[in-house]
């Protein structure tokens, strides 16, 4: 009998712990509107870090509608990493996580890219690939 409940304990334990952990991607974000500029991984990281003076952008925090998106969707995807390759018109965002911030380009129609770790979430050929759609059209246009 007392082996059953050494053995009943830490089951319990773990199964509860999985089911309160909560991964999310975002605590806050911000988007920057009014500047989409593509080119390589390195210009990209350029671009993210200098749209914070550049003229005519507009900094919006994302409101809970948006950043329950943004928490969904790189959850429903692999990620892989990002190599330097070039890339067309993308979007910016500043996601703060744990009190950390990333920098992020967020391509129309193909994926997002995180910056500083260089990993990326592609939604092309996904289920998640209208929402990720809408998403982007919503928030950053």
């Amino acid at each position: 009998m007392k082996n059953w409940l050494l053995l009943l304990f830490p089951t319990l334990a773990m199964h509860s712990y999985d089911q309160s952990a909560v991964h999310s991607f975002a605590d806050t974000a911000f988007v920057y509107k009014g500047f989409a500029s593509g080119g390589t991984t390195t210009n990209l990281l350029f671009h993210s870090k200098t749209v914070d003076t550049i003229r005519g952008v507009t900094i919006s925090q994302l409101n809970a509608r948006y950043l329950d998106t943004l928490n969904f969707l790189p959850g429903k995807v692999k990620t892989k990493r990002h190599s330097q390759q070039k890339v067309g018109p993308s979007f910016y965002a500043s996601i703060i996580k744990d009190r950390k911030e990333r920098r992020f380009a967020i391509v129309p129609n193909w994926a997002i890219i995180d910056l500083q770790n260089k990993k990326q979430f592609v939604f092309k050929g996904t289920p998640y690939f209208e929402m990720y759609n809408r998403f982007v059209d919503e928030t950053f246009r």
